[in-house]
């Protein structure tokens, strides 16, 4: 005798289960694809820090840097008591050197010891401000590919009153008992040039 068998068909809540296990599937491959462990980044790489950040940095650098032929004192700060106005180099060169070979960003420091121009870093403020003796005021300016040719402006900038002559082992220490000698110098510390001009153009009348 024959028997005829009939396609046993599946039930709701199996077909639930199977269409729950695909899309738990699919959520763990997804899940593992974004948290996947992140590519390494160079540490030259310029995008990692911001130029304001590296500028602070050659802030730093600039009063702390040692000169490996006179121990116990900074490179940047004896090319400044040396006569050096533009101390980024040792050829007292306003052009702006690399940050390493890697980098795509420039740098140049002019030391002066008047007030220097807030609008162009590159020459001194007029009227004409010293500071009192043994400070000088240091302009950083940082660029991005910079060419030699072409007039650029930096990117970004930091001014700061410093001593070079601060002490046998330079300012750093003296930071430590008088930090007016190193601070930094906002911006709207230093004189402006056209607040000096209205105040002689009310002295005249």
């Amino acid at each position: 005798m024959a028997t005829s068998t009939t396609p046993r068909k599946f039930g709701a809540l199996e077909v639930i289960f199977v269409i729950g296990l695909l899309a738990a599937c699919c959520f763990g491959l997804a899940y593992a694809f974004l948290l996947r462990a992140p590519e390494p980044v160079l540490v030259n790489d310029d995008s990692v820090v911001s130029p304001s950040m590296e500028v602070m940095a050659l802030y730093q650098r600039i009063l702390s840097e040692p000169d490996p032929a006179k121990p116990g004192t900074q490179l940047f700060m004896n090319r400044i008591l040396a006569g050096h106005e533009w101390i980024h180099e040792a050829g007292d060169s306003a052009t702006p050197v690399k940050l390493s070979a890697e980098s795509k960003l420039y740098w140049s420091c002019r030391a002066s010891r008047n007030a220097i121009d807030r609008f162009d870093l590159r020459k001194d403020a007029l009227p004409i401000h010293e500071y009192p003796k043994g400070q000088y005021q240091i302009a950083i300016l940082l660029y991005r590919d910079y060419q030699p040719d072409a007039e650029q402006e930096p990117i970004t900038y930091y001014t700061g009153v410093i001593n070079p002559s601060g002490g046998p082992t330079g300012p750093e220490k003296e930071k430590d008992d008088n930090a007016e000698k190193n601070r930094p110098t906002r911006n709207s510390d230093l004189p402006d040039p056209e607040a000096d001009f209205n105040e002689r153009k009310k002295s005249k009348k």
